[in-house]
């Protein structure tokens, strides 16, 4: 069985290769197959979702710039004046072709985006993750050159807007919005909000936290193995071949019960609060990933322990250890504790997919 990957999440829905996925009710909805792209190999699919505004999803495909340009190609800005996507709804099914105009001035000419650094993607041992929010309707793309493409399905238009920061930054919704962490100088932590209220329509990015937060990391034990809360929920997934007597290879897969979920009560707000320590100078913070409606950042500490931090209160949680005791390749150790991607999962959809309904519909006719 081929490799399911992730491609995106958004309000509690995964979207894999060829359908979109409602872990908290294990319902999935096929996709049709994806239109005739230019060059499928640099494009990014987006998976749209907010009960709040509509139950159905939308998809929606976003290429990325070309390595190499020719010299009419240079001279062009960025982003265009009308850019043509392809746009799969879930209410009706199919994809489509649309074209959205943009508002405001460009990012600047499309030569000086190739190879420019502040991608949609941060690199992360090798791999690239990148960086993306959803809310109220518009997705936000963090793109080259330090520049964030909100696009809006609403209306058909698009904006490109310049990120406060050139240091390493990480790009989500939270609370209020969509907000922007960045850190420099190893440990000077910056919270960042973007208010798009303001007046004639503008944006602007709001410093809602800044402060060094080296002296509030705790000095913890990374050895120790906390009890809870993380849960290995994949039962089968270290598989090791090996060979018998004859040398004919087979399987060996090391059945590690999962942990039960009751087994922890966890409280967000009290649990595992820690003291401010001296910590180490080797320390190497990243960052996971914003609680969905807390002002907290999920801090990494070497890609080994994780932190919660919460910039209104200055106070750091310690959520244990990234990987379960159990989570371990003993032929490919250090590869399999890797955090190549990270994101906060919160259900927000226990009834059927449309698409489920549409199919059940369908049958019934």
């Amino acid at each position: 069985m081929p490799p399911v990957y992730v491609r995106d999440h958004c309000n509690g829905l995964l979207l894999l290769d060829h359908c979109v996925v409602n872990p908290a009710t294990q319902q999935w909805a096929p996709l049709p197959p994806l239109p005739p792209l230019p060059d499928p190999l640099h494009t990014e699919q987006y998976l749209l979702f907010d009960p709040t505004l509509s139950l159905n999803y939308d998809l929606l495909i976003v290429p990325d710039i070309p390595s190499e340009l020719n010299d009419e190609c240079e001279e062009s800005e960025w982003p265009p004046s009308t850019l043509i996507l392809h746009v799969f709804s879930s209410e009706t099914g199919s994809w489509e072709e649309r074209t959205f105009l943009r508002e405001g001035e460009a990012a600047g000419m499309l030569a000086d985006m190739v190879g420019s650094r502040g991608h949609s993607f941060v690199r992360r041992w090798g791999y690239f993750v990148r960086q993306c929010g959803y809310w109220r309707g518009e997705l936000y793309i963090c793109c080259e050159n330090f520049f964030v493409m909100r696009i809006s399905l609403s209306n058909n238009t698009y904006q490109a807007i310049r990120m406060p920061t050139e240091d390493e930054f990480y790009l989500g919704k939270s609370i209020n919005g969509i907000y922007c962490a960045s850190l420099f100088q190893g440990s000077q932590l910056q919270v960042w909000f973007l208010n798009d209220q303001c007046v004639h329509g503008q944006t602007e990015w709001v410093l809602k936290h800044g402060r060094d937060i080296f002296p509030f990391l705790p000095n913890l034990n990374y050895d120790e193995q906390c009890d809870g809360p993380w849960i290995l929920q994949d039962f089968y997934y270290c598989r090791q071949e090996e060979h018998n007597a004859c040398g004919e290879a087979y399987d060996v897969v090391y059945n590690n019960e999962a942990i039960l979920e009751e087994k922890f009560v966890w409280d967000s707000d009290n649990d595992n609060v820690l003291e401010p320590g001296s910590r180490c100078k080797d320390s190497y913070i990243n960052f996971l990933g914003f609680h969905p409606y807390k002002e907290v950042v999920f801090l990494s500490d070497k890609f080994d322990r994780v932190l919660a931090y919460n910039w209104s209160s200055s106070r750091v949680q310690d959520l244990g250890k990234v990987f379960p005791k159990f989570y371990i390749d003993w032929n490919l150790h250090f590869h399999h504790t890797l955090v190549v991607a990270s994101f906060p999962y919160t259900p927000c959809w226990l009834g059927e997919l449309p698409e489920k309904l549409n199919l059940e519909a369908q049958l019934e006719d």
